[in-house]
């Protein structure tokens, strides 16, 4: 499972495993909380477009949606 590795103020969020995300409008809060190095969990949406995710932060039991980058 990839870490945490950093969150941009723009709402970027980059794992240990060089995925990079951008967090959806309206959850930065919730994310801005997490800390690094926290185990994060990726599941896509079955109904969504394949490059749309939910990340999870195991250890607070929060998550958002988001968007892979590049």
């Amino acid at each position: 499972m990839p870490l945490l590795k950093t969150i941009s103020n723009d709402g970027i969020v980059e794992l240990s495993d060089g995925a990079r995300y951008r967090v959806l409008p309206g959850q930065g809060d919730l994310v801005g909380r997490w800390l690094e190095g926290t185990d994060i969990n990726v599941e896509t949406h079955p109904e969504r477009a394949e490059h749309e995710v939910h990340l999870n932060n195991i250890s607070a039991g929060e998550g958002v949606e988001a968007v892979r980058e590049g």
